[in-house]
């Protein structure tokens, strides 16, 4: 994506996603082919594909192409989440920060203690840097009477996507048209914890295996 140069390809990009997937090219078309199969040809006219960073972006591409023939400024974009990682265990997940400012924690997290707001305002500032660098300074695209399409390289427990979700729902103020969540893999669990948190449907997720 020429329009995107500041994106770092993932050091494991080309490595399998899992049996199924050669690489996240390959993910993202075989995703793109289940979407058009899926979608009535009315529900993706005007599309806007959203891939979370990092991993779902080069599946974004791939799927919004399988959809309109090309990625362009107006049917491709990027959402961007910031996982808030534990104090002592960085891979480790303990909520999450959409564009929105939301924040989500984990039911089992003390998060008024001073340590704890102190580490949430160091990701806030890393989340604002990310948007700028990702999205080049541009402001968050006109969705009105748009059909959503949020990608990513998978679902684990679900909540950066959640994230992702309201975010977009907030930040355009609900004008799309439809939204759909579109990953190649996923588990129930996290599937069922979109259905809960968010407003969508059983129908409104398109999961390829």
């Amino acid at each position: 994506m020429n329009f995107l140069p500041s994106i770092p390809p993932r050091s494991d990009f080309w490595k399998p996603l899992s049996p199924l997937f050669k690489n996240r090219v390959d993910a993202g078309q075989l995703l793109g082919k289940k979407v058009v199969e899926t979608y009535e040809k009315e529900t993706l006219q005007g599309v806007v594909v959203f891939g979370l960073i990092r991993g779902g972006v080069p599946l974004a591409e791939a799927v919004v192409k399988q959809i309109e023939g090309k990625a362009t400024l107006e049917n491709l974009n990027v959402v961007v989440c910031r996982k808030i990682p534990r104090l002592d265990n960085k891979e480790f997940a303990i909520g999450s920060i959409s564009e929105d400012g939301a924040v989500t924690l984990n039911s089992e997290v003390e998060a008024e203690t001073p340590e704890m707001q102190a580490h949430i305002e160091r990701v806030k500032v890393e989340l604002t840097d990310r948007i700028n660098l990702f999205r080049s300074n541009q402001p968050f695209p006109n969705l009105t009477a748009k059909t959503v399409i949020i990608v990513d390289d998978g679902l684990a427990s679900g909540r950066t996507m959640c994230a992702a979700v309201n975010s977009i729902q907030k930040l355009s103020g609900g004008v799309f048209r439809r939204m759909i969540v579109a990953v190649p893999v996923s588990s129930l669990k996290a599937k069922n914890f979109l259905l809960e948190q968010t407003k969508l449907k059983e129908e409104d997720i398109c999961i390829h295996t």
